[in-house]
């Protein structure tokens, strides 16, 4: 098992230890692994070796362990599947390509997962991946955490994995389906940051206004992103039929979002609020504006501040259930912008010295 699970483990070198030192090739460790499941776990496992081991002993390439998961399973789960050795284990070893483990997960799930895609290229991951579909494997079975393949690589945020993408929809993969949290791969894709996957996915009938549990939609997400300029918010709203004046359980709104994600500029808030009539006083259910996340935000500028205080008229001096006002939120993030700072005292008559619900004050949370 050792030597099968080292990155050494050759034909030659295995049958010297099975033939001259009578090692056990059906032996189990604790957790019901085998020496070939531990081979085919490898990094580096290659046909040759997999090969040999599988006809020269017979090996029981079904055989699971506690988990669940066969020898095909942990191949497809590591960082350099070798795509021949996959197509060795199902097409002449008789490996079930859709097997599910303790988890629910199966092969394509495991090589659909962000740690799995960490390959050489793309070439390498499409073809097992595509190997798979040819085989039978379930494009929407999913795992314990209620997530299918597609869900699942798109939550890896790499452009490169587009392709497999448009592969997993091609083959039907279920573009709707939620997990447990109520997340679709759409939802998935917005919230890491995937813009190419979350336009790929809308166009293909993922409901853009779909929302967890929470009521968190793709387009609040999208919102937090630097890359969601506002050519990608007019396909999106415009296009795609996007809400934009959707309130999530908490009483985030699309604004709020974009505000609070530290890449809101004056062009950005300005194209929100006057091409789609975000309301800049509206107040979540601890009673925070859209301004006081971005003073809150730890990139906020003068620039971007300055801009939303004057062009909408907006309340400096306003307090949050617990007693904060735009300078308090400013002046307790890490960055705090010393000219957005001046700004708010001297131009917007900001108060120096209010007192919130814990008698904390703007001068406390700067020194903090």
């Amino acid at each position: 098992m050792h030597l099968c699970g080292s990155g050494n483990a050759d034909a030659d070198i295995v049958r010297v230890r099975v033939g001259e030192y009578g090692a056990d090739v059906n032996a189990i460790d604790n957790d019901g692994r085998t020496a070939f499941i531990y081979l085919c776990w490898l990094e580096n496992a290659t046909v040759d070796v997999v090969r040999f081991m599988a006809k020269r002993y017979g090996t029981d390439v079904n055989g699971a362990g506690i988990s669940g998961n066969t020898a095909l399973m942990y191949h497809c789960g590591v960082q350099n599947t070798d795509a021949d050795a996959t197509r060795f284990l199902v097409e002449e070893s008789g490996a079930d390509v859709d097997p599910v483990n303790g988890d629910r997960g199966t092969a394509l799930i495991s090589k659909t997962t962000e740690t799995s895609l960490i390959q050489p290229s793309e070439s390498s991951r499409l073809e097992v991946v595509q190997f798979l579909l040819e085989c039978g494997a379930n494009v929407d079975a999913k795992d314990q955490s209620g997530r299918a393949a597609l869900s699942s690589l798109s939550s890896a945020a790499r452009k490169e994995y587009l392709g497999i993408v448009k592969l997993l929809v091609k083959k039907g993969s279920g573009v709707n389906e939620t997990d447990i949290c109520g997340c679709t791969p759409l939802i998935v894709a917005a919230e890491i940051g995937h813009v190419e996957v979350v336009l790929l996915l809308a166009g293909n009938g993922a409901d853009v206004n779909c929302a967890t549990v929470d009521g968190i939609t793709p387009f609040m997400l999208l919102c937090r992103l630097e890359a969601a300029n506002t050519d990608v918010v007019k396909i999106f709203v415009d296009e795609l039929g996007a809400k934009v004046k959707t309130v999530g359980d908490d009483g985030l709104t699309v604004l709020m979002h974009l505000c609070g994600s530290g890449n809101a500029d004056a062009d950005i808030v300005g194209f929100r609020v006057e091409e789609y009539g975000a309301d800049v006083n509206a107040i979540d259910n601890d009673g925070r504006t859209a301004f006081m996340y971005l003073c809150w935000s730890e990139n906020a500028t003068v620039d971007v501040v300055r801009f939303m205080a004057k062009r909408y008229g907006t309340d400096v001096n306003g307090v949050g259930i617990s007693g904060n006002t735009a300078l308090m939120y400013h002046c307790g993030v890490q960055n705090t912008d010393a000219d957005a700072t001046r700004f708010l005292v001297e131009e917007s008559g900001a108060d120096v010295d209010p007192v919130n619900g814990d008698r904390g004050t703007a001068l406390m949370y700067l020194c903090d």
